[in-house]
């Protein structure tokens, strides 16, 4: 791990960070934003599943484009 000081804090070498909602890794690839993202696109598609028979047509379109457009 390297450690760099800037006016006197120290600034460590991360593996990733979340950055304006991206997941950025230290060599720049986009496996764990798209990890991230399948994650909760997952879960989105388990609740849309789980409440269909519950709701109308209207809500469930709604559901759908807050989740996935």
């Amino acid at each position: 791990m390297n450690i760099i000081e800037d006016n006197n804090k120290l600034i460590t070498n991360t593996s990733n960070l979340k950055f304006l909602g991206i997941m950025i890794d230290n060599i720049l690839s986009w496996k764990g934003h798209i990890d991230k993202i399948v994650l909760r696109l997952s879960q989105a598609r388990y609740i849309i599943r789980v409440v269909k028979l519950f709701l109308l047509q209207e809500v469930l379109q709604m559901i759908y484009y807050a989740y996935f457009n």
